[in-house]
């Protein structure tokens, strides 16, 4: 099977990856960071300023240190998921087992989206795990990467 270029999908010797956007987390952080400096500059909170500025900091970190990755193998028919925990194996699915993706969008005021977020439902019907596979603050990037994914996952199981 030939392997397409994507503009959300990040092409690989024989899989996909997707591309991490930045989200609201990590919006959030930064505001934190930037309130805990102006702690330390303009006022006499100096501990409390650095440890803002210090746990905002390693949130930050951490959180990109090591992200939840999925992956897409159009050759076997599967999707690898690691849950970015240390010593565990990623989970395995095929396509067939893959039921459906889910956009799901934060609004704010007068229906202004501020964050949106796209799971996956893999399993059996009894047994149906969700994993969250890309964040984004753009519900149109993620709605095109929607549409990627069942582009190669739907593809892929009529053959």
């Amino acid at each position: 099977m030939q392997m397409k270029d994507f503009k959300y999908l990040l092409k690989e010797e024989n899989s996909y990856a997707i591309k991490k956007r930045i989200s609201v987390l990590h919006l959030i952080l930064f505001a934190w960071i930037g309130i805990g400096l102006a702690l330390i500059i303009y006022s006499n909170y100096l501990k409390t300023g650095l440890i803002l500025t210090f746990l905002a900091t390693l949130l930050l970190v951490l959180g990109r240190l090591n992200p939840a990755k999925t992956k897409l193998f159009p050759e076997t028919k599967s999707l690898s998921v690691s849950t970015g925990i240390r010593g565990k194996k990623p989970v395995l699915y095929s396509f067939s087992s893959c039921r459906y993706i889910d956009l799901q969008v934060i609004k704010l005021f007068f229906g202004l989206p501020i964050h949106a977020t796209l799971f996956m439902h893999c399993g059996k019907d009894g047994n149906s795990v969700q994993y969250e596979i890309a964040a984004s603050l753009s519900p149109k990037k993620m709605k095109a990467l929607k549409r990627e994914l069942e582009e190669i996952i739907y593809a892929s199981t009529s053959n």
